[in-house]
């Protein structure tokens, strides 16, 4: 037979998701006679998972972290097409010794303008670009210091983070899963009322 979310516990449920074996959400081993009811199941315990602030806050930080990322991989581009253009502008007007226009050149230099708001015209100006995305990149690093692999919250991370909220100084592993979902919802008024106090 299969658990249910009052018979489940959220240790089982952790093996479950570590080893992929569904043996762990039944009471007699046999998941090919139960197909839809653990897949019945494991959408339930993934609502039950799911929404709140908690989750939620976790996928906003994430959100701002991709966009952050992307706005400095931007300018480290733009920083390499200016600086590879005023060099090469400066070679092949030393070279040819007449003034040379890049078209390239002056587009890179329009989008850090856009961007940035500084107009580079010298080797100074490129300077300070540079120490834009140093001062950026350690922004980011400041806020985002984990690991790079580190996609959104894990099981037990939630788990974790719900404990934690609620005081607990321990995960208890023998906890039904449908008693998790209501300490996870009080975890959550925990954090709103946090959040209200600042």
């Amino acid at each position: 037979m299969v658990k249910t979310v009052n018979t489940l516990t959220v240790g089982q449920y952790g093996l479950y998701q570590k080893t992929g074996k569904e043996k762990y959400l039944m009471t007699i081993p046999l998941p090919f006679l139960f197909k839809q009811k653990i897949q019945d199941l494991i959408k339930e315990v993934n609502k039950g998972l799911q929404g709140g602030d908690i989750v939620e806050s976790a996928m906003r930080k994430e959100t701002h972290r991709l966009k952050s990322i992307r706005k400095l991989q931007y300018l480290m581009v733009l920083y390499q097409g200016v600086y590879n253009g005023m060099v090469n502008t400066a070679r092949l007007e030393s070279m040819s010794g007449k003034s040379v226009k890049s078209k390239a050149l002056d587009i890179c230099l329009e989008k850090v303008r856009e961007r940035t708001q500084i107009d580079i015209k010298s080797p100074e100006d490129l300077k300070k670009l540079s120490e834009k995305i140093n001062h950026m990149t350690d922004k980011y690093t400041e806020n985002f210091n984990e690991p790079e692999e580190v996609k959104g919250m894990t099981y037990n991370q939630v788990l974790m983070t719900v404990f934690i909220l609620s005081g607990l100084t321990a995960i208890n592993y023998n906890m039904r899963m449908s008693d998790f979902f209501e300490l996870k919802e009080q975890a959550e008024e925990i954090s709103k009322r946090a959040k209200k106090g600042n």
